[in-house]
């Protein structure tokens, strides 16, 4: 059960950064491929290995 906390933890996470980015910041597009890209990276692999583990 505490699996599937951290995971939605740290995506909320890593969605509000990305909004943090887009709306106050406004770099988005200048860091869309040092931030953004390993983030969704990362979630695919969660998403890969919680998969395998609990299927």
């Amino acid at each position: 059960m505490s699996f599937y906390v951290i995971t939605i933890t740290f995506t909320l996470l890593f969605i509000v950064y990305a909004l943090y980015l887009l709306f106050i910041k406004r770099t988005f597009r200048k860091e869309f491929r040092s931030a953004i890209m390993p983030g969704l990276f990362l979630i695919s692999v969660w998403a890969a290995i919680y998969y395998l583990i609990f299927s």
